[in-house]
């Protein structure tokens, strides 16, 4: 599962180079109030109602749009109500680091630098192509409405398939036995 964690404030030193997010469409009025925050008192995050089912989809774009560059960067669209929370949570947050998760894990790092509107925003730094496809990949899996659970694994071994090869001999055996008998008596 996908989901947006602000860093706390007392934390923030102990990230590792985050990556800068910027808007990329300032359509929409700024909003005052941020919605639905916990914190958790034994983590370095505090989880934001924003989730991956807010998330309309992730895609790689080669230059920001902002001079001559053709560094990858990785669009983010969100929905009409995950823009609306999207806004509210950069508007208040502006300069601190928000933490995109799947599945309980950090993907990203980016530090707010502005109030994000209009429901597209992009992280900028200093990936390689590679990176950057593997994190559109993994923002566009984490936003799936449901989660994947492992049910059951099984191995496969060799021996299955010589099983399967044997009782096919036998068979063609018994057949040809059975039809030689039939042949045989009339």
């Amino acid at each position: 599962m996908l989901d947006f964690r602000l860093q706390n404030s007392a934390n923030s030193s102990t990230s590792s180079q985050p990556r800068s997010a910027t808007s990329s469409d300032n359509s929409l009025a700024p909003t005052s109030t941020q919605s639905g925050t916990t914190t958790n008192p034994n983590s370095q995050w505090t989880r934001t109602d924003l989730t991956g089912k807010l998330l309309s989809g992730a895609r790689l774009q080669f230059g920001s749009g902002q001079g001559v560059s053709n560094d990858p960067v990785v669009l983010l669209d969100f929905n009409d109500e995950g823009s609306q929370l999207f806004a509210e949570i950069t508007g208040d947050h502006t300069g601190e680091v928000l933490g995109i998760f799947l599945d309980g894990e950090p993907i990203s790092t980016p530090v707010i630098q502005q109030q994000i509107t209009g429901g597209t925003a992009q992280i900028t730094g200093n990936f390689t192509p590679e990176e950057a496809q593997k994190l559109v990949r993994d923002l566009n899996l984490g936003a799936l409405p449901v989660p994947i659970d492992l049910v059951s694994t099984q191995t496969i071994g060799a021996s299955l398939g010589e099983a399967v090869k044997d009782k096919g001999i036998f068979a063609g055996v018994v057949g040809l036995i059975i039809v030689g008998a039939l042949s045989c008596c009339r």
